[in-house]
């Protein structure tokens, strides 16, 4: 449990160690470097510096033709849009009547969270720079409340050997956290910086070296006089003990210190719930070799949290996405990267074209030296109206100009050929763009040339989706170990938001039985990816089919296809059960009335029948 000074002083030796394998790793600085100027394509700053000096000397123009925005702006739209419907599924019989009360539960904790905002804020990064993380915690103050934050990639390091996408075979991972000296000894007081008689931080406290590698790992920012905290998350093997808990009767594992608490208390004896006392010199069990998760904190000189996770997920509480992978380099590869050489051969080719421009519509002027007076003045103003030029006394024959020769059109084809090449190596074709490439096609044609489209992106789109879904176990384990105690919780129904209540009765032999961290659920994301595009031309077969027989579509499956806004469906229902209501209310009264109708028959026909019974026979009968 790392609780002697040697054990701690070890770990920080070994946490160092990591930390600077990673730092100095082929596959974080090759993410490092291409998601830098990954960033800078997207902005616009395509250039470096030398070759914008060497653009100025030749005095042409530095302009930038941004393609990479708009198709990358385009992409994380579409990502937004994209909706996959989650669902879960009980364990076990006794659990299905909790699938909804859970389902609502975490749709709850999600619009509370903002989480879905945070999943896409996780996606445009990780489209513009490769990699993106989002953190799960629960605040200190209040376990309930649950909560989640994004962190850029370049905060983030991970075990170099791991290949797996969601980290389960990472030793380690690490996040940087760059504080005050004075924000680190108020969370941590125990931790003091070296100071001079002046209160000043002594720096060379924090810049102590414990690395045994040649590279260390800077932990101060001189410029920004800050301070480097590492929160780091690691796998340990440890042994764990397997009984059988007296009080449920159900398998349960310990580790050594609880198992040796567990096994003292049988000794001296505990009371079960039937009233039996439980005394034992030995307890049943079997011992196992596990991967239990600890976390750290700690500076260049110091650990100042170490424990195990609290979390019983046995996850990393961060949850990682990328866009692409270099199997090369082992590191994440954003959609700009394939980008970025079209975009220069664009920008430079345009540039050469407006710089041809410029010259066109004069001619080349030949001359000997000194004919012309001042031929800096003639470079710079020689296409101003009204210019006129100055020649030497007897120059005139001396200077002449020749037609300059018309543009190639080999320009314009570079330019459709970068172009295309921009669309082909990101995936990110006219249809997708929403650009109209024929006047006179069928919806259905453009909406098959669409999912072509998104079929091309299909592995960007499939690690959003393996994303979302540790995002979600991670969610709902956290709502089952933390949300214990009764609750009322907000969902959309099918009349507006609806109230209700959770944990407010654990017994699962009464009525009513809410308990949702007793339940166990199966997490599934549905495969198919679905824009509005998509939805609208569901909605529209659903439409035509309903009206080809009446009364076979529900209003329901219509609204949930139409993209109608949440509170015109609710309107929709409203008005819906209205009609239906009125449809009984007049169905009832016509079965009255033929009721009605019926019963003054039948008395007429009786009537008649008693009439007939009562009429007095004539004397020849």
């Amino acid at each position: 449990m790392y609780t002697t000074p040697e054990e701690k002083d070890a770990l920080l030796q070994k946490l160092t160690k990591w930390l600077g394998d990673c730092e100095k790793s082929t596959s974080e600085t090759t993410y490092n470097d291409n998601a830098r100027e990954d960033y800078q394509f997207y902005a616009g700053n395509q250039d470096t510096p030398e070759v914008k000096m060497e653009l100025e000397r030749q005095k042409r123009p530095t302009t930038t033709y941004n393609e990479v925005k708009p198709k990358i702006d385009m992409l994380v739209g579409m990502g937004n849009q994209l909706e996959g419907s989650v669902t879960l599924f009980p364990r076990t019989n006794e659990d299905s009547a909790l699938v909804e009360l859970m389902t609502g539960t975490v749709e709850f904790f999600r619009e509370k969270m903002r989480q879905s905002w945070k999943e896409n804020s996780c996606f445009e990064h990780a489209v513009k720079s490769g990699a993106s993380w989002l953190h799960f915690w629960v605040d200190q103050e209040d376990p309930a409340i649950i909560k989640s934050q994004r962190i850029p990639g370049r905060d983030m390091h991970c075990d170099t050997d791991s290949i797996e996408f969601d980290k389960s075979d990472a030793r380690f991972i690490f996040r940087d956290k760059w504080m005050d000296a004075d924000d680190i000894e108020a969370a941590w007081p125990e931790y003091k910086f070296a100071r001079d008689a002046a209160g000043n931080v002594m720096h060379t406290s924090i810049n102590a070296v414990h690395s045994t590698t040649s590279y260390t790992p800077t932990f101060f920012n001189q410029a920004r006089e800050k301070y480097r905290i590492v929160e780091a998350w690691f796998r340990k093997y440890e042994q764990k003990y397997s009984i059988v808990n007296p009080f449920s009767g159900q398998p349960e594992e310990l580790f050594e210190e609880e198992f040796k608490e567990f096994t003292a208390s049988v000794k001296r004896g505990i009371q079960l719930p039937n009233g039996d006392l439980l005394q034992k010199d030995k307890v049943p069990f079997t011992k196992r070799l596990v991967k239990v998760i600890y976390y750290a904190i700690f500076t260049a000189d110091k650990i100042l949290e170490v424990g195990r996770s609290v979390y019983k997920h046995n996850m990393f509480p961060y949850v990682y996405l990328e866009a692409y992978h270099d199997e090369e380099n082992n590191a994440p590869q954003s959609v700009v990267y394939s980008m970025k050489d079209p975009q220069r051969g664009l920008n430079t080719t345009r540039r050469q074209l407006v710089f041809l421009l410029q010259q066109i519509h004069k001619g080349i002027m030949i001359h000997e030296a000194g004919a012309v007076l001042d031929i800096e003045d003639y470079e710079q103003n020689s296409s101003k109206p009204g210019y006129h030029m100055e020649v030497s006394k007897g120059g005139l024959e001396k200077v002449k100009f020749v037609t300059q020769p018309q543009i190639s059109q080999i320009y314009l084809q570079l330019d459709q050929m970068f172009q295309q090449s921009m669309k082909d190596s990101s995936g990110i074709q006219d249809a997708l763009l929403g650009i109209q490439t024929s006047t006179r096609e069928p919806g259905i044609t453009a909406r098959m040339r669409n999912d072509a489209s998104v079929a091309v992106l299909y592995t960007l789109f499939s690690n959003l989706k393996e994303f979302k879904y540790n995002c979600m176990k991670i969610l709902v384990s956290n709502i089952q170990q933390f949300v214990t105690e009764p609750m009322v919780v907000r969902i959309k129904g099918q009349t507006g938001y609806e109230l209700l209540q959770i944990n407010s009765q654990m017994n699962p032999q009464s009525e009513g039985w809410n308990d949702i961290t007793s339940a166990q659920f199966d997490i599934i994301i549905d495969e198919d990816i679905v824009t509005k595009a998509t939805r609208l031309a569901v909605a529209e077969i659903l439409t035509q089919f309903a009206q080809n027989n009446p009364g076979s579509i529900p209003v329901d499956l219509l609204l949930e296809y139409a993209n109608l806004p949440y509170t015109a469906q609710v309107k929709v229902r409203e008005n819906q059960a209205m009609i239906q209501q009125a449809q009984q209310e007049q169905q009832k009264q016509e079965n009255l009335f033929k009721a009605k109708e019926l019963e003054l028959k039948e008395r007429e026909v009786a009537a008649k029948e008693t009439a007939a019974k009562a009429k007095p026979k004539s004397g020849g009968e």
